[in-house]
């Protein structure tokens, strides 16, 4: 091949992945997921907040509120977030939830084990009660 075939056929190529990263750029469906998945995997970042803030934010209402908000924040479409909200409710809640009758994950994939973050959670209970306790 000449120098200029090699050139064209790269361009080509360039040229195709850059219209690929323009399509997901503009893409508010692309931009909505993302903005999800950052926001699932933020829970493991470590907070500080009250027990108080802890039972708000456990509540099933203000949970899929927050899940809205991420998703509307990345695409500034209110049906899409609306229907991304659905969706990750239905999954979350029925198809990949273990306790559900509607899980369609098999049940080898759930050992139920208790993670680090449980047992310190528990201990940090334990040790409240013991201080409550001598206070007493």
């Amino acid at each position: 091949m000449t120098k200029i075939k090699i050139e064209e056929a790269s361009g080509g190529f360039i040229n195709m992945v850059d219209a690929s990263f323009n399509i997901l750029n503009n893409s508010k469906y692309f931009a909505g997921l993302m903005m999800l998945l950052m926001n699932l995997g933020s829970r493991y970042i470590s907070l500080e907040l009250s027990q108080f803030q802890e039972e708000i934010l456990s509540n099933v209402i203000v949970r899929r509120a927050i899940v809205f908000t991420i998703i509307f924040i990345a695409t500034r479409d209110i049906k899409i977030s609306l229907i991304f909200t659905a969706l990750f409710i239905i999954l979350v809640s029925g198809v990949f939830n273990e306790d559900s009758s509607y899980c369609l994950l098999p049940r080898k994939y759930n050992p139920k084990k208790i993670t680090k973050e449980e047992y310190h959670y528990a201990q940090t209970i334990i040790e409240k009660y013991h201080k409550q306790i001598k206070k007493e």
